[in-house]
């Protein structure tokens, strides 16, 4: 074959190659520009740290507290690194020191998916307008994480799972359960419904709303520090549980000391303050 003929061959082939691979990026750009709105497109524009300020609450911590998420976040890429390089068995435990078991990963996807959830539905919280969601989806969270750390409770189960994997799900489930309460107290303050259900009531019962639509965000508080003072008290309370309740508590108490104490409700809010603090020792006790 002559040598421009051959020449020629070869610039075709080139320009047929590049061609198609220009028409494969063409085609792989919109799918992936597609994939991307699929997953962001219900995705709002309230961060956590702007819902807290839309929906502050005198038990709401201080903005270091949850710097705890990216720890969380970081410690649970690590124990998957860690299960890829030394898994768990097939079973429903680990060997010890070993990564996570089947049942483990499942639990803790489950978790995330539903931690995923909540904090697509908070995103999109906007004044005056609280989602149900945020107190219905965040409490599935800790139920969850917690899943594989009830079924090692006896003492078998409890020796075989790895000590990595334990300390992820305790901080994950700890630190939602908190978050849980905190949910529930926010809605106590800012949410419609329940007033809306108290509307309902008979009339001789009118100034049970009356009285819950004036103290809303204090009993908010009441209800989130009487279920966490039962949290801290709870028997076989981990220690990294104890440290996620202090690290609630404390910052709770800074972020009181940054705002310039409780002052909004007068004796009601100081009966608050003197709960805080009575739970905090109480925590305290618990921890040492």
């Amino acid at each position: 074959m002559p040598m421009e003929a051959m020449m020629g061959l070869t610039t075709t082939a080139v320009s047929t190659g590049t061609a198609a691979a220009k028409a494969a990026a063409a085609v792989s750009e919109p799918m992936m520009a597609t994939l991307l709105s699929l997953l962001t497109r219900n995705v709002g524009m309230t961060s956590n740290a702007a819902f807290a300020t839309l929906f502050p609450t005198v038990v709401t911590p201080a903005g270091f507290v949850f710097l705890i998420w990216p720890f969380i976040a970081v410690s649970q890429v690590i124990t998957l690194a860690l299960s890829i390089l030394k898994p768990g068995d097939a079973g429903d435990n680990n060997i010890a020191g070993s990564g996570l078991s089947q049942r483990d990963i499942t639990s803790l996807s489950l978790a995330n998916v539903a931690a995923s959830l909540w904090l697509i539905i908070t995103s999109n919280a906007t004044p005056g307008n609280l989602p149900l969601g945020n107190v219905l989806i965040l409490p599935l969270v800790p139920l969850l994480a917690g899943y594989t750390l009830r079924q090692s409770g006896a003492p078998a189960a409890k020796k075989g799972q790895g000590l990595t994997s334990r300390f992820v799900f305790r901080v994950f489930a700890s630190f939602t359960t908190i978050a849980s309460f905190l949910s529930l107290a926010v809605e106590i303050s800012y949410g419609t419904r329940i007033p809306a259900l108290l509307a309902k009531l008979p009339s001789f019962l009118a100034p049970l709303a009356t009285l819950f639509t004036t103290y809303a965000q204090p009993l908010g508080a009441l209800t989130f520090l009487g279920l966490t003072n039962a949290n801290v008290q709870l028997p076989n309370n981990s220690s990294v549980k104890k440290s996620v309740n202090l690290l609630a508590l404390t910052g709770i108490l800074v972020q009181r000391w940054m705002k310039g104490g409780f002052s909004a409700y007068g004796i009601v809010d100081v009966a608050t303050l003197v709960l805080t603090l009575f739970v905090t020792k109480n925590a305290v006790e618990a921890a040492l």
